[in-house]
């Protein structure tokens, strides 16, 4: 395989990496049937194969995914926009920019985004907000968690001490705002979640 030594990556043998075991099960597969196979097929089978090989020696594991494209920054700010909306999910995204959903998912996982997980992060952070915010004292944590797309109010509980490391109900008494406007433990977790959530 003409490949340059300075670009082989010995890490990316390890039998732990996810490229590895992807590469590893088709060798394996490869290996069972590539002997049933013709000489054409086996021919053709055979460039592709040092291809796939080459990706996983050269490519650098600690390499940031790439940003995403303009498709995908416009996915991203429709589901900001929406982020509350119930209907909110990758079918919903997919039909908006017509596309198909396994479209939608590959545009995404190629920039390192998980949809569920992207929602999920800006409606926890958009209820924290909420409850830092001395003029929503009134509104009880359950609300909310409605508000934020969250029906269940223990789902949300867990999701949130997960997040935060606190309950709501803790978070809103160490991080929510004195009349002043200061907050009551100036703590890194009391920071504005709306703009850690973006950062993320």
């Amino acid at each position: 395989m003409t490949l340059p030594f300075d670009l082989v990556r010995p890490d990316r043998t390890a039998a732990a990496t996810p490229e590895a075991l992807v590469v590893s099960r088709y060798l394996g597969d490869l290996a069972t049937t590539a002997v049933h196979l013709p000489e054409a097929d086996r021919a053709a089978l055979e460039e592709s194969t040092l291809r796939l090989l080459r990706a996983l020696l050269t490519a650098n594991p600690g390499a940031a995914p790439p940003p995403p494209t303009p498709l995908g920054s416009r996915m991203l700010e429709y589901v900001q926009v929406h982020v509350v909306d119930r209907d909110l999910t990758i079918a919903e995204v997919a039909r908006v920019h017509g596309i198909s959903e396994r479209y939608a998912y590959l545009i995404l996982q190629r920039a390192g985004i998980s949809l569920a997980d992207r929602v999920r992060g800006r409606r926890l952070a958009g209820a924290a907000e909420e409850l830092r915010r001395v003029h929503e004292r009134h509104v009880t944590v359950s609300e909310i968690a409605h508000r934020w797309g969250f029906p269940d109010h223990a789902n949300f509980t867990r999701a949130f001490h997960r997040a935060y490391g606190m309950s709501p109900r803790d978070y809103r008494k160490r991080c929510g705002q004195e009349p002043g406007g200061s907050v009551r433990e100036p703590t890194t977790i009391c920071a504005d979640p709306i703009k850690i959530a973006k950062e993320r």
